[in-house]
Formats: structure tokens, C-alpha cells, sequence
């Protein structure tokens, strides 16, 4: 285009590209009839076995090493990557539009055991092909999060009206109102290429029945809502939440939590409400919080981190994008 604009041509831009890929075309047909010459094979006698042997492996090995070796690698330096666990875990349950209901920390951490891991196996070997390849024992961790908050519930007595009004106005409507789960996972800086805090939510929308049991929680003065103080949610928590080296954390396997929500409150030193969470269906009826499970992935040692950071699907795009460019660049010149 820069020849275009600097000489003197009744060309139009789109004509003058033409040229050139005609001049192109013959400087090609030109290279190729002098390597003929050099050539020791006579013009139009086949090639020899040997030769289509040769070069047909090439071509092979080539497509093969472009298709799979990334993949080869982007596994390789995954599964040999160092363990990067979680170190703490918090969550946090809030009304869209409002001051958080419920958020508690995790009470202990620990590694799954053989038996539990032998267990969850069982149960997905029907669903996930090569389960025990994909989801190693290592790479799990169990976190049992409080069910008692870390902090009384703070909101002003107009916003509680409005959240009241809110929730009222819903279920009488059969509107539709969203509860918002996130949890927020820490891990030890091991590598620059890990991302040391790790986030991610889930947003449930109430039925008409948990919009109706959450009203009669927040106004139990109301004589419709007698023997109602409770809150129970389906599917607030993912049960198995993955922990990538970056990115956005999110729930694996589609099991999930339910859990029963409850507010209590005390004149003690003023008038102070709180909000409870009880697991529904728990495994451990005597546990004192909620059973969740980590799946951290491995961090690539060295160099290799930042290249698997970028995951192999930017990878390919990355290339594709190069070589497109590349063969611009040779058709405009």
C-alpha cells in the first residue's frame, strides 16, 4: 500500500494488489522452474517410493507435532507442576442489591483420605471417563467452614424495610429475586505465574416458597408466618470447587450445597442480629460447619508456568494469529 501511495499509477489500491500478486505468482513459477533445473529427477518422471516415503513421514510427524504436542506438553508440565494448596477459605451470602447476610471463614483444612477419595471415584466412574487420570487424590482438600458468622448483621433499619418490602413484594408477584454465593480462596505464593487469591460466586434464583420463608424470617410479627423462621436454599454452594493457577474459581462435578438459613438476634448490647448456616442433608450431623471440597491445581515449574498460565486454546490462537499475519505480510510484499 505504501508503493501504491508513492508512485504514479491510474491503478486503483485494489488493482495495484492484483499486480502484485500476479508479479508474485511469476516470481514463484520463475524460482521454480531454476530448482528444476538443479534437480536430478527428469521433468515428468514420477518421484521415487523412497522420496514419498520420506517426505510424507515429515509431513506427518509435522501435523502431529503441531495437533498434539501442545497438548502433550501443556499435560506433562501440569502433572509435574508443584502442589499449590489452599491456605484459607472464606465465603459470603448476600441479596443483590444489599449488605451481606452471612460470611464465615474456614474452621480447618485437611487432605482427602484414601477411603474418601476411593468413594468419589466409585460414584463418577459412569459420568467422567478416566476419572482417576484427571482428579488425583493429592489435589483435593477437605474445608470445613464455620456455620456461625464472623460478624453480626449490619444494616440500617430503612434498608432492612426496604429488603422486607423487597422480598414481599416478590413472592406475592411470583417475581424473581437472586442470592448471591462467593468464596474467596488463599494459597502460599509459590510461583509469579499463581494467582494468590482466587474468587468466585454463584447466583441461585429464590423459588416463590424460599422468597415467602424468608419474608416471615425477617418480619415474624406477621401472623401469616407463624412456624416459619427459616430459610432453606438448594444449591447455594458448589460442593467440589476447583482452584486453577489463575482465572475465576467455579464448581466441578455439578454437585452442590444446600443450606438452611437462620437469623437470630440479641438485646445484649443493643439490638444485634446474625444469620446461621446449617448444611442440608450433612454427612456429619455433629459437625460444626460445612463440608466443602478444594481441588487446587498444580503450578508448571520455572519458565513453563507463565506459557500454561495462558491456557492452550489462547496457545493455538496465539499461533494461528502469527501465521495468518506472516502470510499477509508475503502477500503484500
Amino acid at each position: 500500500m505504501i508503493d501504491w501511495v508513492f508512485t504514479d499509477t491510474v491503478l486503483n489500491l485494489f488493482q495495484w494488489i492484483t499486480v502484485q500478486k500476479v508479479w508474485f505468482l511469476i516470481y514463484q513459477i520463475k524460482n521454480r522452474r531454476e530448482q528444476e533445473k538443479r534437480e536430478i529427477r527428469i521433468l515428468g518422471t514420477p518421484p521415487s517410493l523412497l522420496v514419498k516415503i520420506l517426505y510424507g513421514a515429515v509431513l506427518v510427524l509435522l501435523f502431529l507435532g503441531l495437533i498434539w504436542g501442545p497438548l502433550i506438553f501443556f499435560s506433562l508440565v501440569t502433572e509435574t507442576g508443584s502442589l499449590n494448596p489452599a491456605t484459607s477459605m472464606s465465603i459470603e451470602v448476600s441479596l443483590e442489591g444489599f449488605q451481606p447476610l452471612f460470611t464465615a471463614r474456614q474452621l480447618n483444612i485437611s487432605n482427602m483420605t484414601d477411603s474418601e477419595y476411593h468413594q468419589l471415584v466409585d460414584k463418577y466412574k459412569d459420568d467422567t471417563a478416566q476419572f482417576a487420570s484427571i482428579y488425583r487424590i493429592d489435589n483435593f482438600q477437605n474445608v470445613c467452614i464455620s456455620n456461625q458468622p464472623a460478624s453480626i448483621w449490619v444494616i440500617s433499619p430503612p434498608a432492612r424495610e426496604q429488603l422486607v418490602a423487597k422480598v414481599q413484594a416478590s413472592f406475592q408477584s411470583n417475581g424473581s429475586l437472586n442470592l448471591l454465593s462467593s468464596w474467596t480462596i488463599s494459597r502460599t505464593p509459590i510461583s509469579t505465574a499463581a494467582q494468590i487469591h482466587l474468587s468466585g460466586q454463584r447466583s441461585v434464583v429464590l423459588s416463590n416458597e424460599t422468597l415467602r420463608q424468608l419474608y416471615c424470617t425477617l418480619n415474624h410479627t406477621d401472623s401469616n408466618c407463624s412456624g416459619i423462621s427459616t430459610v432453606m436454599v438448594k444449591n447455594l454452594f458448589p460442593y467440589y470447587i476447583r482452584a486453577p493457577t489463575t482465572g475465576e474459581s467455579k464448581g466441578i462435578l455439578k454437585e452442590n450445597v444446600g443450606c438452611i438459613l437462620s437469623l437470630s438476634s440479641s438485646n445484649f448490647s443493643g439490638s444485634s442480629e446474625w444469620w446461621t448456616l446449617e448444611e442440608v442433608n450433612g454427612t456429619d450431623p455433629a459437625a460444626a460447619g460445612i463440608k466443602l471440597w478444594v481441588y487446587s491445581d498444580r503450578v508448571a515449574p520455572g519458565i513453563f508456568g507463565s506459557i500454561v498460565s495462558i491456557g492452550y486454546v489462547h496457545f493455538g490462537i496465539q499461533r494461528v494469529t502469527n501465521y495468518t499475519t506472516a502470510m499477509l505480510l508475503q502477500l503484500e510484499c
